[in-house]
């Protein structure tokens, strides 16, 4: 495992470890939600645990040093382990029965899911976003999801949202991927070239995904 591997996996321990996800906060679908992703915290810690000792105090301080210094690359999801990509049969059928559900594009679907999670259904990033659609706790108890780790409430869900998001914008696919991202609150009467960095680059990739150059105007999605 490199430096860079163990840094990750203590700061999204780390992360993980601090955050606290009440009733009172998302609703009903709390009590599932928790359980699951106290499920990913245990699994995190274990990790930890084992790279503390085979790292040492000095390695695994510096590990954690590194990692807030900026020198180790950030990831924006990092997956638990034994997290294998779902199985392209599988993730094809969600995918079609979403978008036909929510009357959306599929390959919008799959383009977002793909820059995500990279299609792993335990991906947890270190903002706390869940599943393969990475959606956030409100999100989840929005769209009445009880574990943010199945498959298919995560794209159903992932689908709404994207539905939402297209009618709020009037189909402007960058506002909507912009959205998406980084909430609706941070982009919404922001000029696009104040977007975060993270926010430009995610366009860019999901549009490159779907064939579209990121300087061209995007139409509508009817």
């Amino acid at each position: 495992m490199t430096l860079n591997t163990k840094a990750e996996f203590f700061l999204v321990s780390l992360v993980l470890a601090s955050s606290v996800v009440s009733a009172q906060q998302i609703g009903n679908p709390a009590t599932n939600i928790y359980s699951a992703l106290d499920q990913q915290r245990r699994s995190l810690f274990e990790q930890r645990a084992s790279l503390k000792r085979q790292m040492g105090d000095a390695g695994f301080a510096a590990a954690l040093a590194t990692t807030f210094y900026g020198t180790v690359r950030p990831l924006n999801t990092l997956n638990a382990p034994a997290c294998p990509p779902l199985q392209t049969d599988e993730r094809e059928d969600l995918i079609a029965a979403a978008a036909r559900r929510e009357a959306i594009e599929p390959s919008l679907l799959r383009a977002v899911m793909h820059r995500e999670s990279g299609f792993r259904p335990c991906a947890v990033s270190v903002k706390g976003a869940l599943g393969l659609m990475q959606l956030m706790p409100v999100t989840l108890a929005e769209f009445h999801v009880s574990n943010p780790f199945d498959p298919a409430q995560s794209v159903h869900a992932g689908a709404a949202l994207l539905r939402n998001l297209l009618e709020k914008y009037a189909g402007d696919l960058k506002l909507t991927l912009a959205a998406y991202n980084a909430g609706s609150s941070r982009i919404d009467n922001t000029d696009p070239d104040n977007y975060p960095a993270e926010t430009k680059s995610y366009i860019a990739d999901i549009l490159a995904e779907l064939g579209i150059a990121s300087g061209m105007p995007v139409k509508p999605i009817e």
